[in-house]
């Protein structure tokens, strides 16, 4: 299948539109329709619902999206890897939880950048859910993860402990119970301890999964939230973010989940980086 007519129709997802998508792509709209209708010709179906308002994916295209997804990384990682520059010692591809970012896995990026004989790396950050997806269908040999779901073929390994606290701008908190209390999702058994602990606080209407990002928005508008213990520290210090101490924390296991068998040279070594920065951050 031509990889143009894959970025074709992705583009046409992305846009919503024939013209939208001729557009970025710099061809004609009667191209991009040619492009389309030989897609469907060839899978036997229609991916879209074409109409005044654009182009919308009929339940076939939601379907081959995903497909389509895949087939263009697939792509892309076998032409980084093929292409890959001399003086690498190979090539891993790392995706970790958003909040993981912040503080644990940047300072894991520098001991693989610190390293002699270097590695090339892809890394991206994302949800729990899409890391499980894309180590699934062979996107990343390696995910960084809260509360990962037992899945046959892969092996999970604890990290460490990551402690979760209960901060705010106000020196006198009664968060959660205040204005401007955020809710981060930190995963399943977070969300239990929370549910248990705060039986009686209503649904707060600031909600976010971006986790360790989001305490710079309580500093900057006010209010509190529980963050690890490692990114609010700073900002105890200095004065700008005082601990609930009547709040308990929280403390919740970090994994790396990678499929089991065999380990390559660059997940090796990649593995080997991770226990050492965990073995770091429990001191």
């Amino acid at each position: 299948m031509d990889l143009e007519i894959i970025n074709t129709f992705l583009e046409v997802v992305s846009t919503g539109s024939f013209v939208g998508s001729a557009e970025r792509l710099d061809v004609s709209q009667a191209a991009v329709s040619m492009r389309i209708q030989s897609l469907e010709a060839n899978l036997g179906c229609s991916l879209f619902d074409r109409g005044r308002g654009g182009a919308r994916l009929t339940p076939s295209g939601r379907q081959f999206y995903h497909y389509a997804l895949i087939i263009r990384r697939m792509w892309d990682q076998a032409r980084l890897q093929i292409s890959l520059p001399g003086g690498f010692a190979g090539q891993v591809r790392l995706g970790g939880h958003y909040s993981l970012w912040r503080h644990f896995l940047i300072r894991w990026f520098d001991w693989m950048r610190s390293r002699p004989d270097p590695i090339a790396m892809r890394t991206e950050a994302h949800a729990n859910s899409t890391i499980i997806q894309l180590l699934g269908d062979g996107m990343l040999d390696i995910g960084v993860i809260f509360d990962p779901e037992q899945r046959h073929g892969f092996v999970v390994e604890r990290l460490f402990e990551e402690e979760l606290v209960l901060v705010s701008t106000l020196r006198d908190s009664a968060a959660p119970l205040e204005a401007g209390y955020i809710l981060v999702d930190w995963g399943p058994e977070f969300q239990k301890f929370h549910a248990m602990q705060f039986a009686e606080l209503p649904l707060p209407g600031l909600q976010t999964n971006l986790g360790a990002f989001a305490v710079e928005q309580v500093i900057v508008h006010g209010g509190s939230g529980y963050f690890p213990a490692p990114v609010v520290e700073p900002f105890l210090q200095s004065g700008q973010l005082y601990r609930v101490e009547a709040a308990p924390s929280f403390a919740t296991p970090i994994y790396a989940v990678y499929r089991d068998g065999p380990l390559s040279d660059p997940l090796r070594i990649t593995l080997e980086g991770l226990r050492q920065t965990a073995r770091s951050e429990a001191r």
